[in-house]
């Protein structure tokens, strides 16, 4: 049994792409890329997704791009996206704000669990020449002013409430995630029941519980089981080793706990920047070894926010001791053999650490991920 997909239906591919294999089962790779409405082979899906992704719709349209993009289903009033509103068309004549199409950068919202700094342990913030001792001297004749001896402490100068900004952070915020191409149906070709194979679908139960009855239909589930290459040759020359093996036994994805993303491909935001910023950094799967194709892993990342920077809470006024600092003066003879304190009119400084720097160790989450909810993914392996 093959699945029947309509048109505009969008799915992930596991492999690289063949574009002429791909367009003979009615698919194209989601790149962006403008087709005219009048070519009869692309009427019925203008027909479907018009001008949602860009485009003047006189003659042309605009695919889907999701080069180094997640997909989010939309929001349609359910008010899981608050910034729904906020969306921006993803070229020149698309969509924007609550309707398929439309583009959403990263963010990055406070942790349900604060951040809380590192601690530096007990310091002290050192004042040069503060008095430490006391003496008895002659009364007074001359009119110098002497700093009176106090033998409690008194508070320094008070900064008052104050905040300060966190700096650092990754490139982007992101879920773990691994790569995929994303392929639109476009056409409904001669061989109408023909799926890709190594397209991927969205299944609504648990796949390993109905393993027999998927196997039956030709799918299995994407799990990162070693199957022989002779067992399924057309997967085999599909997705090769992306995802671990041999020449003689291969693995399927393993997709598990994984969100998925568009292979960037080098992709650029319209204003400019890459959308897979850390692309290079990607690792496969079996070995863990740097690779930036599909099949290839990342790891969960959180940057700064956009449009709010995160503070240090402010502790409000408050004040530094230091022991024995003059607050009063009085008129003094100096008497021979003694060094006296003379009072000072102006404040000054403690003694300066340097610049430095508080990093954020505690609190946070277990994880930088979207909303969302879980499905199981399984892989088109045979036509039966």
């Amino acid at each position: 049994m093959a699945l029947n997909v309509p048109v505009g239906t969008i799915l992930p591919f596991a492999g690289d792409i063949d574009e002429t294999a791909l367009a003979a089962a009615g698919y194209l790779p989601c790149d962006g890329r403008e087709l005219d409405r009048t070519d009869t082979q692309y009427i019925a899906l203008f027909n479907v997704i018009g001008t949602s992704n860009g485009g003047n719709g006189n003659p042309d349209f605009l695919l889907p791009d999701l080069r180094g993009q997640f997909v989010r289903t939309l929001d349609g009033l359910a008010q899981r996206d608050p910034d729904a509103a906020k969306r921006q068309a993803a070229a020149s004549g698309g969509a924007s704000g609550d309707n398929v199409g439309s583009v959403q950068d990263s963010a990055t919202a406070g942790p349900s669990i604060a951040f809380t700094t590192d601690s530096q342990g007990d310091h002290d913030h050192l004042v040069p020449g503060l008095p430490d001792e006391e003496y008895d001297c002659a009364a007074a004749i001359t009119g110098n002013k002497g700093a009176a001896w106090k033998s409690g402490s008194n508070n320094t100068s008070t900064d008052g409430a104050h905040e300060h900004n966190i700096l650092g952070g990754d490139t982007e915020s992101r879920p773990g995630n691994v790569y995929m191409n994303w392929i639109i149906r476009f056409s409904l070709a001669a061989d109408d029941s023909t799926t890709p194979i190594g397209s991927i679908v969205a299944y609504g139960a648990d796949a390993g519980s109905n393993a027999v009855a998927l196997a039956a239909q030709g799918w299995q589930a994407c799990r990162g089981r070693t199957v022989a290459a002779t067992d399924f040759p057309e997967l085999f020359a599909a997705i090769g080793t992306l995802y671990g093996g041999d020449s003689s036994n291969f693995d399927l994805p393993d997709l598990r706990g994984l969100f998925i993303r568009g292979v960037a491909d080098g992709a650029t935001h319209a204003e400019g920047g890459a959308r897979d910023p850390d692309e290079h950094r990607r690792f496969r799967q079996d070995t863990g070894f740097p690779q930036s194709s599909v099949g290839s892993l990342q790891s969960f990342a959180t940057a700064l926010p956009v449009t709010r920077e995160f503070t240090l809470v402010s502790t409000g006024l408050h004040d530094h001791n230091a022991p024995h600092l003059p607050v009063s003066t009085y008129i003094e003879n100096a008497c021979a053999g003694h060094s006296v304190t003379k009072f000072g009119p102006l404040t000054a400084t403690t003694s300066s650490a340097g610049s430095h720097t508080h990093n954020v160790t505690g609190g946070g989450d277990d994880e930088t991920r979207p909303i969302n909810v879980y499905v199981d993914h399984i892989i088109k392996v045979k036509q039966v």
